[in-house]
């Protein structure tokens, strides 16, 4: 099965494995090239400040995390709420990026354009075409 173009870009499914850091596991994740933002759901969401620096506790594939805040973005829906972005080394394929994610209420992982710019591309016709990295 390729895996890859030839001029050496990642060939991604519309449903990858994805290595997480931040929970030692690999968890399922949707690839979206129509949003430019990779989303991470997560529960029991928590900030709190640590060092004189903004940081977010949450839970993630059964997993508790903590990371510092790398920037908080407002939500388009209208609501005052805002939104945290952490950053989490994330491993796909022959991939190992550190890559912002926005923390949403719930479950899933969205891997969008800010992860796959430049190195991969969609073919949504075709899911786990990568293999798991050791």
């Amino acid at each position: 099965m390729v895996t890859e173009t030839p001029d050496g870009k990642l060939i991604l499914g519309a449903e990858e494995w994805l290595w997480l850091d931040a929970t030692k596991q690999y968890v399922r994740a949707r690839v979206d090239a129509g949003i430019k933002l990779s989303t991470m759901g997560a529960t029991n969401i928590q900030s709190f400040e640590r060092d004189g620096h903004d940081w977010i506790k949450f839970n993630n594939s059964g997993k508790s995390v903590e990371l510092p805040v790398e920037r908080w973005i407002k939500r388009k829906n209208g609501e005052q709420k805002r939104q945290a972005v952490v950053k989490v080394r994330a491993r796909l394929g022959e991939l190992n990026e550190l890559t912002e994610f926005a923390l949403t209420a719930g479950k899933g992982i969205v891997l969008g354009v800010n992860f796959i710019r430049d190195v991969a591309t969609v073919d949504a016709s075709r899911k786990f075409v990568q293999p798991k990295s050791n």
